[in-house]
């Protein structure tokens, strides 16, 4: 795959399956990359509440919440689903090619 806005970020069968993401720095700003199912996400992985670093909250149903105050975000899209109106985390596009994770490197925003 040669896509100037992606670039490789892990393998897929280095995906831990218990929820629990893979960490990787892009550009400058790290990133998490979870699987559910056969799906993979990549979120950013600082809360927007005070920035608590979401690779130590816990997954579940799709939901990762923030080891600090609580705040919920969904995998698939970023969006804060508690509290109701909380800021939503950047999310980037996933491609995989063969066993490769690629990750677009601009974000989106739910």
């Amino acid at each position: 795959m040669t896509d100037g806005n992606y670039i490789k970020a892990c393998l897929r069968d280095g995906i831990p399956t218990d929820g629990s993401p893979v960490v990787v720095s892009l550009l400058g700003k790290k990133v998490g990359i979870f699987l559910r199912g056969e799906e993979i996400y990549a979120l950013q992985m600082s809360c927007k509440h005070q920035g608590a670093d979401l690779s130590k909250g816990r997954v579940t149903q799709g939901i990762v919440t923030c080891p600090r105050h609580g705040w919920r975000y969904d995998l698939q899209t970023g969006e804060c689903v508690e509290p109701e109106n909380g800021a939503p985390l950047r999310f980037h596009e996933v491609k995989v090619d063969g066993p490769q994770v690629w990750v677009s490197i601009h974000p989106r925003q739910a």
